[in-house]
């Protein structure tokens, strides 16, 4: 809710990380969760794996619609977890990181959360294969080469 649900409609959201623990779980659910919320496509990278100036460059050059913006899964930022070995960034739409303004809105909403809307039965996103997969009308998957990104 801190961006806006309307801004969610068929928009763009990149996911990458640096491959540390829970990076492909998160992947599969931010996405599950995306479809759920109205999100057209996510793009991630190529077996899950996008450096923080990958995300931001893919943000602001992305071909086939202008993203919302997109998650950094790193530990390197905001740590959290058991060990603080898995953590999360926002980059809004313009590539750079979200400004405190947003960030508190998604830290103050976190405390009231007693639901959220994901797809049931999403199926498993294979992040090894570079390329686009339509999983309903509405939502795409699109893997990209995390070198070329």
């Amino acid at each position: 809710n801190a961006v806006g649900l309307e801004k969610l409609q068929n928009a763009t959201l990149i996911v990458g990380g640096d491959g540390r623990f829970y990076n492909t779980t998160m992947i599969q659910t931010i996405a599950a969760m995306a479809a759920a919320n109205g999100v057209g496509k996510v793009t991630i990278g190529q077996h899950g794996l996008l450096s923080t100036p990958a995300v931001s460059a893919l943000i602001r050059r992305h071909d086939g619609g202008s993203p919302i913006g997109g998650f950094i899964l790193t530990a390197s930022h905001n740590p959290g977890g058991k060990d603080n070995d898995c953590g999360i960034k926002y980059n809004i739409q313009n590539g750079g990181p979200a400004p405190e303004s947003i960030t508190s809105k998604i830290f103050e909403g976190t405390k009231t959360i007693s639901e959220f809307s994901t797809v049931k039965e999403f199926p498993t996103i294979d992040l090894a294969v570079v390329g686009t997969k339509q999983l309903s009308p509405t939502f795409a998957v699109e893997i990209v080469d995390s070198a070329a990104a």
